[in-house]
């Protein structure tokens, strides 16, 4: 809500200054424009001193008068460019990265009602895309700390770029938004699937096992054998705790020839290996 005080005389706000202006004593007009961004609804009241004599040990000062205004509900909104020029300016991020996941931390103004999608591309891709949607809040504008946390299982290595951008009105028909800051983490080593999990020793006789760098939990590890034709011969179902974990899978039942391992998150396929089984 964007509103002009026109006052006479010289005059101090309680969140600014005005200057006199003249050489001599008479009737002076003043405006002052102040955006209130996200004040809740109600009303606003301005008072206006006067200070006749500025000097420190004769200072003379009193309140000449008030002005009150009517704030609508989120009436920061009414001036959105404005808004967002600001916010730009004040929004702070950074971003951790370590064992394939990406801490994301931001802060920027905001209130209920607004809203941040966050974008990421990998060094790989040619473009952005939106990975989450994160809600404001408070029911009054003021700067907020947010943090998310983003799985880079799956991403080779290279550099990886976060945009985040704020939508301060989220309604279709007056929809409003900008890129307010950008992150940048370093993938190193890969966390691509193919890099996170191994298969020793292969070729295999009795067993073998499989070895891999992720370290948080899956709660259901599920690990399919399938033949050269595509039959699935053998299925194990595990749960991997925190850290690192070795799973031994025995293939003595197995004939000699060619197989793949495929190596699944619950029903999501993380990666699929060949497997050589020695013949006997």
């Amino acid at each position: 809500m964007l509103f002009s005080l026109t006052i006479l005389s010289v005059i101090s706000v309680h969140f600014s200054w005005l200057m006199k202006t003249g050489n001599s004593f008479a009737t002076h007009s003043y405006s002052l424009n102040d955006i209130l961004y996200g004040l809740p609804a109600g009303t606003a009241t301005y008072r206006i001193k006067q200070i006749v004599d500025t000097a420190s040990t004769t200072l003379l000062a009193d309140y000449i008068d008030t002005v009150t205004v009517t704030v609508n509900p989120i009436c920061a909104l009414n001036d959105l460019n404005v808004l967002l020029n600001n916010l730009q300016n004040a929004a702070t991020s950074s971003a951790g990265f370590s064992n394939c996941k990406v801490t994301l931390s931001w802060g920027s103004s905001d209130m209920a009602g607004m809203k941040y999608e966050i974008e990421r591309k990998a060094s790989n891709e040619t473009s952005f895309k939106k990975i989450a949607d994160v809600n404001g809040m408070g029911s009054v504008f003021a700067f907020h700390n947010y943090q998310l946390n983003d799985s880079l299982i799956g991403i080779s290595a290279g550099q990886v770029m976060y945009r985040i951008k704020q939508v301060v009105d989220t309604a279709a028909a007056t929809l409003k938004a900008g890129y307010i800051d950008t992150a940048i983490v370093n993938v190193s080593p890969s966390c691509a699937l193919t890099d996170l999990f191994s298969l020793l020793p292969n070729p295999a006789d009795k067993e073998f096992i499989i070895q891999t760098t992720i370290t948080h939990p899956i709660q259901q590890l599920v690990i399919r054998i399938t033949n050269s034709a595509g039959q699935v011969v053998a299925i194990y179902r595990k749960s991997k705790t925190q850290g690192l974990m070795n799973f031994t899978i025995p293939i003595t039942n197995l004939t000699g020839g060619k197989y793949y391992v495929s190596i699944y998150d619950g029903n999501n396929l993380l990666t699929t290996k060949p497997l050589l089984k020695i013949a006997k």
